[in-house]
């Protein structure tokens, strides 16, 4: 069971013996900086990945250059507000080329990786998951453990994000929890991921213990930081399908106060639209509209899940304060970006946030069209918690309508 901060002392070792001219050292420096940016010391981690990305050029090692690019860009995609996904992907190609030219699987594996991630981050779930395969084909072939870790992880949230139904990915995951059994990091997301479809089934309690589960088993593996922000998102989707968005306030407010003081922005921005939906459902608006503010100027262009938390969030601020025409729009706008994804749970919350600022509004027939829509998304995904809300609101709405 070893943890991360072995993994970062053992390689600060080796990055110390190793002379400068070696090409083993350039992949030993390159790792560290991944284990810094898992361990939550971003600022050591962009040093360290940017003198080794300037070390392989200088030595015009271009597999070496390539495979620091993209674990700097990765790095930058989690610290840095403008951080181009474009550019990112367009690197991420050219690494593909260069890397099958030299049949270095490891560094495509990483490539892969990232090119799965920015189709997943921009919506496209269903599009991601032929990427994050290719990557861990090209892990397996490696040879490396960390090399299939990654992909799988992803693939893993590809998998649970997009349009696959809540019983097929539970059969998905039950076979890659199999097949990487003693992969502790696959593990985590294993359990972080079943504790989100266990809550879809209405099974909210072992939810809340598959959650606390998978924690428990990241700061065993000195991941704190990183089971803090990932059991974090976990935990609001726990709450939401439950109909309790309030119970997880203090946790997020928490969780963002210490991915502040580390310097992350990348999960800080979704989990702060999450806090502001949290303190939404408080009835505390001031609040809100202070995390709601936080997050949108935190979110990156291609970060899909936080444009459109974000945005329905200030929704229903502005509907609290009365402002239903803007309101509205800003609702309408999040539902049509998450429209243009195959997120089926984000596209369904989006509606049915939209529905609920139409009701503030008294525009009970529109509210009621917007939460159909939301509940054939979430019948269609097989959500059954967030469809009896959905069902709920109907209701609900259908007896406040005047006769």
């Amino acid at each position: 069971r070893g943890d991360i901060s072995t993994t970062i002392g053992l390689l600060s070792r080796a990055a110390q013996l190793l002379p400068d001219e070696l090409p083993e050292r350039l992949e030993v420096t390159t790792d560290l900086g991944y284990a810094l940016s898992l361990a939550g010391n971003m600022p050591e981690a962009e040093s360290m990945l940017a003198a080794t990305l300037e070390r392989a050029r200088n030595l015009g090692d271009r597999g070496a250059e390539m495979r620091a690019r993209i674990a700097h860009l990765d790095l930058g995609s989690w610290t840095d507000v403008t951080w181009d996904a474009t550019a990112a992907e367009s690197v991420a190609l050219e690494a593909v080329s260069v890397l099958t030219a030299l049949g270095d699987d490891r560094g495509l594996a990483g490539a892969w990786w990232l090119i799965g991630r920015l189709r997943l981050d921009a919506g496209h779930a269903h599009d991601a998951e032929p990427a994050l395969e290719r990557a861990l084909d090209h892990g397996r072939r490696s040879g490396r453990v960390r090399a299939m870790c990654e992909p799988t992880i992803w693939l893993i949230i590809a998998l649970s994000t997009g349009p696959t139904p809540v019983a097929v990915v539970a059969e998905r995951l039950a076979r890659i929890a199999r097949d990487t059994a003693g992969n502790l990091e696959v593990e985590c997301e294993v359990l972080r991921t079943s504790a989100v479809l266990a809550a879809k089934v209405r099974d909210f309690e072992r939810a809340r213990r598959l959650n606390a589960q998978a924690e428990r088993l990241f700061t065993e593996l000195g991941l704190s930081s990183l089971g803090a922000s990932a059991c974090g998102l976990a935990a609001f989707e726990i709450a939401r399908c439950e109909g309790d968005l309030p119970a997880v306030e203090e946790d997020l407010s928490r969780v963002c106060a210490r991915l502040e003081e580390a310097g992350e922005k990348g999960v800080r921005s979704t989990l702060l639209a999450m806090l502001a939906h949290a303190q939404c459902a408080r009835g505390a608006v001031e609040e809100a509209q202070t995390s709601a503010g936080l997050a949108e100027s935190l979110t990156q262009q291609s970060d899909l899940f936080s444009a459109v938390l974000w945005r329905t969030a200030r929704a229903k601020v502005l509907s609290w304060r009365g402002e239903a025409d803007t309101a509205e729009s800003l609702a309408q706008e999040a539902v049509t970006l998450a429209a243009g994804s195959d997120w089926l749970s984000l596209h369904g919350d989006a509606l049915l946030d939209l529905a609920e600022v139409r009701q503030r509004a008294g525009r009970f027939a529109a509210a009621e069209s917007a939460a159909a829509a939301a509940l054939g998304l979430y019948d269609r995904e097989g959500d059954l918690a967030s469809g009896d809300r959905a069902r709920e609101f109907i209701t609900g709405l259908r007896r406040l309508r005047p006769r």
